[in-house]
Order: C-alpha cells, then sequence, then structure tokens
C-alpha cells in the first residue's frame, strides 16, 4: 500500500480571536498540526505528505524528506486539489483536517484499509442527538431520523483515480463542496464509513482548545496505566463467512490469498501486533462458508459490538464477521468443536443460473438419486476414511470418524447434500461426494463403498466433486462459559437456498 496525505492547513484563526491559523496554535507545548503530522509519519505505509498551508507557517515544521508543501486555495475544495496536484503517482490519497490533533495510529490505518477495498473510506461517528430540521426564521418543521445519520470527520481516504474524477466533474458543473467523499457521492461511487473515536475532535473555538487539552492529559494517563499495570489475556470468539471462490482456501500460503490471511492482517492493524487466528478447520481453495468459527487472544479488553464493525470494514466484501464474543480461556476453535455439517449443493438442470455459478456444482449427467441416496446411509456409522483423504492429511494421523447424519434435500434445481460427523478429514467430503456421483451416474456399484472403506487406499476411491458447491455450514460446541453452544443460532446468512 501506497499512500499520499494531503494534510489541509490553510485556514485562519479568525474564530479563535486569533491571526495564527488554529492548526499552528500551541497545544500542550506544541504546534496544532504537529500531533496529526506526527501521527502521519509514524506510519510505513505512508510516502508523503503534502502540507498544504500558507508559506510563512512552513519553517515551523520539521524537516524530513517525505513532507512536501502546496498553496493553499480560496476554498478547501481548491486547496485540496493544489494538494493533490503535488502528490506522486501513488494510488491512495488520504485527505486530513490538521485541526484535528487527535487522530490516531489505528483509526488512520483503518480508513485506509476499507479505502483500498471499497475506494473510498471516511472516519466519522453516529449521530447521537435529536436533529431537528427547522425553518428560516427558526421554527421546528421536522425530526430527522438519526438511525441512518453519521457525522463526518478526517482522515477521508479516497482512490486517486476516483478522487480525479470527482474533481473533473465538479469542475465541468461547478460544484462546491465542503468534504471530500462528496465528490465521489456525485459520481454515484460507493464510500464506505468507518465508525471513529469520539475524541477526534476539530478545534475551531477556543474551548476546543481546552477540551483537546483535557483528552490528551487522560490519554497519556490511560497509557500510563497500560504501562505499569498487568494485563491478562482475554479469547475471543468469531464466527465468519465468506465465499471462497477467489482465496487459496482458509489456510494461510505462501504468496498466495487466504481468508485466515485476510483476518489476521485486520487484526495486527486494530490490535497494534501480529495476532494468530485460529480456526475450526480448514477449507479448500474455492470451498465456501456459512460459519466457520475461529478464535484469537488479546492482551487487552475488546468491546465485541464495535470491534466486529471494524473488521468487516477491513474485509473484503465476499468475508464477513458474523457475531464476536467472548470465550471461555479453555475455549479453542478446533479442538473443541464436537461436530461439525457440511452441505453440498448440485445443480442437475441443464441451464445453471449465472448467479449461483460460483456456489453451486453444475453436473449435466443422467443420476439415480434414489440410488446416491441409498449410497449415502453407507456411510453412516463410525469407518475409517483413510481412502476418502488426500496427502494434505498425516499417515499418522487417526483417519477413524462417525458420520452421525447424511441426508439430501431438494432445492431449486437440484439436491443439497447434508452430512454432519464427529470430524472431517482433508478432501473427505468433496471425495465422497465424488463416489456419489460415480455410483448415482452408473459408473461404480453401491457395493464398492464397503471395498474403498477395506482398501485404505485414496486411489481406490475415485476423483473429488469439484469445490464450488461445497460449503462448511454449521460448527457445534458444548456449552463453555462465554460461549454459545451451536453456531446454529447465528441468522445472519440462511442455511437453505444458495446455503452450503
Amino acid at each position: 500500500m501506497h499512500v499520499s496525505v494531503i494534510l489541509v492547513a490553510g485556514g485562519t484563526g479568525s474564530r479563535m480571536g486569533t491571526a495564527t491559523p488554529k492548526q499552528f496554535l500551541i497545544l500542550k507545548k506544541k504546534p496544532i498540526i504537529l500531533y496529526s503530522l506526527e501521527a502521519f509519519l509514524s506510519l510505513s505505509e505512508v510516502d508523503e505528505i503534502i502540507v498544504v498551508c500558507d508559506k510563512s507557517y512552513r519553517n515551523l515544521l520539521p524537516i524530513d524528506n517525505r513532507i512536501k508543501f502546496a498553496d493553499p486555495g480560496p476554498r478547501r475544495q481548491d486547496s485540496v486539489f493544489n494538494g493533490l496536484k503535488a502528490c506522486s503517482n501513488n494510488n491512495l490519497i488520504c485527505i486530513h483536517d490538521a485541526a484535528r490533533p487527535l487522530i490516531t495510529k489505528q483509526s488512520i490505518q483503518e480508513t485506509l484499509l476499507a479505502a483500498e477495498n471499497h475506494g473510498a473510506a471516511v472516519l466519522a461517528n453516529r449521530e447521537k442527538n435529536t436533529v431537528k430540521r427547522a425553518t428560516t426564521d427558526q421554527f421546528v418543521e421536522k425530526t430527522i431520523p438519526r438511525d441512518a445519520l453519521w457525522e463526518i470527520q478526517t482522515p477521508q481516504v479516497i482512490k486517486r483515480s476516483l478522487l480525479e474524477e470527482g474533481f473533473a466533474f465538479a469542475q465541468e458543473h461547478q460544484r462546491n463542496v465542503t468534504d471530500d467523499v462528496s465528490l465521489i457521492e456525485m459520481i454515484d461511487k460507493p464510500i464506505k464509513l468507518i465508525e471513529g473515536p469520539s475524541d477526534n475532535i476539530k478545534i475551531t473555538h477556543p474551548s476546543d482548545l481546552k477540551f483537546a487539552e483535557a483528552l490528551i492529559s487522560k490519554r497519556n494517563q490511560s497509557v500510563k496505566s497500560i504501562k505499569t499495570s498487568t494485563t491478562g489475556s482475554y479469547k475471543y470468539r468469531l464466527d465468519i463467512a465468506y465465499d471462497g471462490t477467489d482465496y487459496c482456501g482458509w489456510q494461510v500460503q505462501p504468496k498466495q490469498t487466504s481468508i485466515q490471511g485476510l483476518i489476521e492482517n485486520a487484526l495486527e492493524i486494530l490490535l497494534k501486533t501480529r495476532t494468530h487466528l485460529c480456526g475450526s478447520g480448514r477449507t479448500d481453495s474455492g470451498v465456501h462458508a456459512l460459519n466457520q468459527v475461529a478464535h484469537f487472544s488479546s492482551s487487552t479488553e475488546l468491546d465485541c459490538n464495535r470491534f466486529c464493525h471494524s473488521l468487516n470494514a477491513l474485509l473484503p466484501f465476499d468475508i464477513r464477521i458474523q457475531k464476536m464474543q467472548r470465550a471461555s480461556h479453555d475455549f479453542h476453535a478446533r479442538f473443541s468443536a464436537t461436530s461439525k455439517t457440511y452441505h453440498y449443493h448440485l445443480h442437475l438442470n441443464s441451464i445453471l443460473n449465472p448467479f449461483t455459478r460460483r456456489l453451486r456444482t453444475h453436473y449435466t449427467y443422467p443420476i439415480n438419486l434414489p440410488l446416491m441416496r441409498e449410497a449415502m446411509q453407507k456411510f453412516i456409522g463410525t469407518h475409517d476414511f483413510r481412502s476418502f483423504t488426500n496427502e494434505g492429511s498425516s499417515a499418522n494421523e487417526n483417519t477413524t470418524r462417525t458420520i452421525k447424519r447424511f441426508e439430501m434435500k431438494e432445492q431449486d434445481g437440484g439436491i443439497r447434500l447434508e452430512i454432519e460427523g464427529n470430524g472431517f478429514l482433508y478432501k473427505m467430503v468433496r471425495n465422497i461426494v465424488g463416489l456419489l456421483l460415480e455410483i448415482a451416474s452408473g459408473k461404480r456399484s453401491i457395493e464398492d463403498i464397503q471395498k474403498i472403506f477395506s482398501a485404505r487406499d485414496r486411489k481406490a476411491s475415485g476423483s473429488a466433486a469439484p469445490p464450488q458447491g461445497l460449503f462448511l455450514a454449521t460448527v457445534c460446541y458444548d456449552q463453555l462459559d462465554g460461549i454459545s453452544a451451536n453456531v446454529e443460532k447465528c441468522t445472519a446468512f440462511s442455511t437453505s437456498g444458495s446455503s452450503s
């Protein structure tokens, strides 16, 4: 990620009762602008910072080869445009008001990553006060529902191509904006809101200076107390849904993009330390999940609801954290699981809906469904599944598993196979489905199933079914402290229709 920062400091100090621009007033022994400047300079993602300010104040800033300058314009919009012209060709442009000194590295990084994923992102707070619309003579006209209202802050991060397109539109249509993402609204592009801290205030009046001093003192005291206290370890559980089409699978792989890797990257940004995420099991490339379960540990106590929203803001749209909750210290996403359920979707009609092609396996050969249902019953019970696992499983691994339930359910255009067991080996479900398709299409005999079990040889069972039809549907646990007993209680995604 390569970022150019435009730090806007071209205002005046008229509302502060001084001739000095507010960004250069002293706050706790240093100019206001230095707080945000230092925050951006501390980030490795930032290649350059364009400070938009009057020439007479530039000597107050530190000497750093990443700091460049641009002249302010008559409007904020013009100042930002001047800053953009001074930027190099970096993909992300981060615009921040230098009068917001309390911006944190974490908030900056969350907004940067969200913009990289979505094109544009802005730090914001939900509106907490009752909002009224008034007439010109200041009588209440209407109460505005605040559920969808947000107070916009900075930084505002936009991909360079979108920002240039927005400026071109504004200039052509002679539009004036007071915040930068409004340029993106004009060209009908999405903007991701990142919920920020409530103390990211903008200093515009003398009272704001005193408030900022108090907030800085409180923040410094909190840092001291963290350094002098010993904090325990907190464990958290995540329930995760994802479309696995574009990933190498759940597990981190060298030089490839994985679901686990992307979530760990987001955790690192939020927690400021590399954090390992342990999943209930791995899913292969192209395999999906309605409810993967994972856990991680943190040295600090987290607000689960807010942290969950922050994680989702940092993740691509095809990966969602559905729920986050505190877990007991002995909870383990993999080893505490008592059973898992997988779904395999088969589309049997001649024409596959293009909107479900990533979530179904299209099988167009004639198929004997009653014979397949009969063959499925042969897998129920406890068996040695060595013949149904690929090389990813260790040769010394216990390959005995118990299948509790194996059912076929009709759905639009085909069927869904649901298999529940106490555990599954590497590619076990896909290998089982592959054999069932061979039996149901007359290529193999139902009597071959027992022979394949006895062979304990992967070569005996035939080809694996394709990955796109497979979903990890649910992971079940015994009741644990702070843990819901069954992931099926999550309702953000349905397990019918286009489910696993």
